[in-house]
């Protein structure tokens, strides 16, 4: 059967002999190279049989009429794979094993593919330079998401800057917020500008007591959960700060706009969504995974089985929820006493863990509870107790969801509201404890905020209306010219990977090993007339992450020459070098670390048997791939490598051994 709209392309049919080594966990697999990524119809027959006594430990009885299909990409050029079990049960209870079968597929395409794979694509090239190729850039830090100010003295006392007409003032940058694991179907982004408001006194000159100011992501952000009741956190793995990049030396394009076409509000909202976090990254005891664990309960001598938490949720109004998360790594039960101002609300009884080899050493739990809100800042006290000697108590996070009213909070705050979003709604916000300098800015986009048109009514509650069939965030200021400044971190260097021009060989090293990767290019460059890149992890993380280390942008400074080169496979990037070890820790927390180019650590780190570290994840370049999807086939573009240098002279030996 074709669906409506669709074209049929192919049709071919594979008969084939099963062979053992064809049997992988228990079925076969058959790959298949498409026109089109588009999943095509699959009909097997003529399927041939002999009998077994008894299935392989990894494989499960099933009809071949079960198959799956998996949808890939390699290099561009879309596959299936079809996965047919290979062992049956017949009706009389008799094992049966695949010998033989005819696969018939019958290819389709769809006007606008599910993805795309590129085929279409001219080849390009280069024509778009890095921003930081010219003039002098200064990278900033900044601890929280909110609003920020950079003003003349900070300029001129730390970054040595006078005499700059507003209209350069640049800032670069996405701050604090991770890149996605997943490859998006749109194409590599570089630094892009951010839109920032400037007080210049409207002469055009930043003079003292000019300033402007900007909207920042912290290494913290707030994403509604699976089903858009509550806040959870989104925490980065790879940097504890956002950093941004400023430049005063060409002409700025974007500037913060005001509001246009003020729709008509159907809603009041007068609170919001609140969120408060403890959560500390303190420690690993497992040594593997990206999630790591906060404070530490133990009846060992010089530890703690009680730690108490002060949270801020003074102003929540009516129902809060508690959430926490605890982990017990002893090899009897751990029992966790989570009490609230000293009365007990919950007891966790965390299962113990066992010294089989291949059993989990950790064991997580959480609680989850509701009561009236207590009216005052809120004291966690848990206590963990357990009947091992052996083994320890952890705590993971503490969370604290409910309503808070909408207002300034001190100078300043963000804020968004769940329970105003629906189809059609347009929300009028009332925030209180306002004042005649009262700006707010949606943030939903945050790299174009846009100023709201609103206006103080009642002496002290700035009134706005926007659009509320879809979540959006706000940052609320009272004096923009008392916000806080960002922490100046460095001079950057000019640089241009993003007008790099197609290349063979990509080789990312840390900037210690940098003098004997360069060595190692030139030896393939006169060798085998490739054309290699060398690029400092500092040099792709200016261009791909906002200047913070993120394991995404080395993939994307692949990615980038991926998919410039379209469908011709001459300018494809056939390998990639990663030049230095690596370490499941990515923020230098134990000792002697050796994080000098970050790996994929997977999420899991509870069970060893559950979890990897992987540098395939650089490899994975076509649209859609994503190391951590199960349900498509990701497949190695380019060849991934690693020198695991610990030192620049343990590169430099490496090096003269290779050539």
């Amino acid at each position: 059967m074709v669906l409506s709209g669709w074209t049929v392309v192919a049709s071919e049919s594979t008969t084939f002999n099963v062979q053992p080594l064809d049997i992988q966990a228990g079925y076969i697999a058959h790959r298949i190279y498409l026109h089109d990524y588009a999943v095509p119809t699959i009909e097997i027959s003529g399927v041939t049989y002999s009998a077994i006594d008894k299935l392989p430990e990894d494989a499960f009885p099933s009809s071949v009429q079960r198959f799956d299909v998996l949808m890939g990409l390699d290099r561009k050029k879309p596959f299936a794979i079809v996965r047919i079990p290979a062992f049956s049960v017949k009706e009389d209870g008799t094992l049966q094993q695949v010998t033989g079968l005819t696969i018939k597929y019958t290819e389709n395409t769809v006007p606008e593919p599910v993805v795309d794979n590129g085929r279409g694509a001219a080849k390009t090239t280069a024509d778009v330079n890095s921003p930081l190729a010219t003039g002098t850039w200064y990278k900033v830090s900044v601890p929280s998401t909110g609003l920020y100010k950079v003003d003349y003295n900070f300029l001129s006392t730390q970054l040595g800057v006078t005499g700059i007409p507003s209209s350069q003032i640049r800032v670069f940058g996405h701050g604090g917020k991770m890149l996605p694991e997943q490859n998006p179907q749109t194409g590599v982004k570089g630094l892009t500008e951010n839109a920032i408001w400037v007080n210049d006194g409207g002469d055009g000159k930043f003079d003292p007591g000019d300033y402007f100011v900007f909207y920042a992501q912290g290494p913290v952000n707030w994403v509604p959960n699976s089903d858009r009741s509550m806040l959870v956190q989104e925490k980065n793995y790879y940097a504890d700060k956002g950093y941004y990049l400023l430049n005063f030396d060409a002409k700025a394009e974007k500037r913060v706009t005001t509001q246009i076409n003020k729709p008509s509000g159907n809603l009041i909202v007068n609170t919001y969504s609140g969120a408060v976090l403890h959560e500390e990254d303190l420690a690993n005891p497992q040594n593997f995974g990206k999630r790591w664990w906060g404070e530490e309960f133990s009846s060992a001598p010089g530890k703690e089985n009680t730690h108490s938490f002060t949270l801020d949720i003074g102003s929540m109004l009516d129902t809060v929820a508690f959430r926490t998360h605890v982990v017990n790594t002893s090899t009897a039960p751990g029992i966790f006493t989570l009490s609230l101002d000293g009365k007990q609300m919950s007891t966790l009884d965390v299962s113990a863990t066992n010294n089989y080899d291949y059993a989990p050493k950790a064991m997580g739990q959480e609680a989850i509870w509701r009561l009236p809100h207590p009216g005052k800042s809120a004291t966690i006290t848990i206590t963990y107790n357990t009947n091992s000697s052996e083994g320890s108590g952890w705590l993971d996070y503490i969370r604290v969801n409910g309503r808070r009213p909408l207002s300034v909070e001190g100078n300043s705050n963000v804020f968004c509201d769940l329970n105003s979003v629906g189809a059609g709604n347009v929300a009028t916000y009332r925030v209180s404890n306002a004042g005649s300098g009262t700006q707010v800015w949606d943030v939903t986009d945050p790299q174009n905020p846009v100023r709201m048109d609103g206006n103080l009514v009642g002496g002290n509650v700035y009134e706005f209306v926007q659009d509320a069939s879809s979540l959006h965030r706000f940052a609320v200021v009272n004096d923009a010219g008392s916000l806080d400044a960002p922490e100046f971190v460095a001079t950057v260097p000019n640089q241009n990977l993003y007008g790099s021009a197609p290349v063979d060989f990509i080789i990312v090293t840390h900037p210690d090993f940098k003098t004997a990767a360069e060595k190692l290019a030139e030896f393939h460059r006169k060798r085998s007339g490739m054309r290699v890149i060398v690029a400092t992890t500092t040099q792709v993380y200016n261009e791909f992450s906002s200047a913070g280390q993120d394991i995404s942008a080395i993939r994307d400074f692949a990615r980038m020459f991926y998919e410039r080169a379209g469908m011709n496979d001459a300018d494809m990037p056939r390998y990639l070098l990663l030049f230095g070890d690596a370490s499941y820790d990515y923020k230098d927390r134990i000792k002697s670390n050796t994080n000098f180019v970050p790996t994929f650590e997977a999420l899991e780190s509870f069970d060893f048997l559950n979890t990897y570290s992987n540098d395939d994840f650089f490899g994975f370049l076509d649209a859609g791939e994503n190391i951590e999807r199960y349900d498509i086939v990701n497949a190695l573009d380019i060849g991934v490598g690693r020198i695991p240098a610990k030192s620049a002279e343990e590169a430099d030996r490496v090096v003269d051994k290779i050539i």
